[in-house]
């Protein structure tokens, strides 16, 4: 601070006018300085802080205590917040500078307008819609409920109760009809797909399966019964006595069809050992076993072939020596 000293009374002018003038600019500077002066203090006497560039008033001397000068400024700071249905953060005011109130919550009796922007929407009222006509169906984030949006392909027709849905992910765990789904892990009973059911096209399948299958299988290793055009029939390996009144035949390897053997034409037998039991062969050009063969074309030395023994050969043999060549 500037220099300043109290003149004495026994001090004449001539020797004090030093002390006068450094008294005169102290005053005059309001005893500035970087600190605050210590002596010589009187109430309501100034001190400039050059430091801070701050003008002090000397308010008590037992204590001493300053007071800083400033236009407008409370000698008092205080808190200023809003409470009730409006409230905000708490701020403190001292008179030196504008201050601003945040608002943390309002609540209102009755609101007018639009809201622009709304972080949670706590009753949104509104009525029970039945008209037959698709709506939106609103999102919002899984963390946060700032933005909400919609996509025009999942919608939801309050009338017919049904949704829209493009695609659907995950797995369901229970569902009365699944129209169409990429894969089920698990069936109605909860048992394991992969691991219960064998594919579609077989692989994989092995032991017994209590199944009926209606249909016709193109390939089948064995089948139990087979359909025709008249009745399901079952193939027996057993052998039968007699002569059946219609056998199973075909002209081609793809189609099999019955064919009654009356109508049966076989030509002649190429080697036969006898013939037990055979009519007579009135109009046959070659007789190769027959028991009498009354006109043969080919038989020109034999009256009556009452008994063919061998064929050898093209040879037919009797047994009274004859012999018949037979081509």
């Amino acid at each position: 601070m500037q220099n300043f000293r109290m003149l004495q009374g026994q001090e004449n002018v001539k020797n004090s006018r030093e002390a006068i003038n450094d008294n005169f600019k102290a005053v005059a500077s309001n005893f500035a300085g970087d600190t605050f002066p210590t002596s010589n203090l009187y109430v309501g006497m100034k001190f400039y802080d050059t430091s801070r560039g701050v003008t002090f008033t000397l308010k008590q001397l037992d204590p001493v205590r300053w007071e800083e000068d400033a236009a407008g400024k409370l000698k008092k700071a205080q808190n200023i917040s809003l409470t009730g249905k409006a409230q905000s953060e708490t701020v403190a005011f001292d008179g030196t500078a504008d201050v601003a109130i945040n608002v943390t919550k309002v609540e209102a009796d009755s609101c007018t307008g639009n809201a622009v922007t709304a972080t949670t929407a706590a009753n949104v009222k509104g009525s029970i819609s039945s008209q037959n006509a698709p709506r939106h169906v609103w999102f919002s984030g899984a963390n946060s409920e700032t933005q909400r949006e919609y996509a025009n392909n999942f919608m939801y027709n309050p009338a017919s109760g049904t949704l829209a849905v493009p695609k659907v992910e995950g797995v369901a765990s229970t569902a009365a009809r699944a129209y169409m789904a990429d894969r089920s892990g698990a069936d109605g009973n909860g048992s394991n797909i992969a691991a219960v059911y064998a594919p579609k096209n077989g692989a994989g399948a092995s032991g017994t399966w209590g199944i009926d299958i209606s249909g016709r299988s193109s390939v089948a290793n064995v089948a139990d019964r087979v359909g025709n055009d008249a009745a399901d029939m079952r193939f027996h390996w057993s052998g039968q006595g007699g002569q059946p009144t219609w056998l199973w035949g075909g002209n081609s390897p793809g189609d099999a069809y019955v064919w009654n053997p009356s109508n049966f034409n076989v030509n002649y037998a190429n080697k036969s050992a006898r013939a037990d039991s055979a009519g007579w062969a009135d109009g046959s050009q070659r007789a190769k076993s027959a028991e009498r063969a009354d006109s043969a074309g080919w038989a020109d030395t034999a009256g009556r072939a009452d008994m063919a023994n061998v064929i050898n050969g093209n040879v037919l043999n009797f047994s009274n020596g004859t012999q018949i060549w037979v081509e």
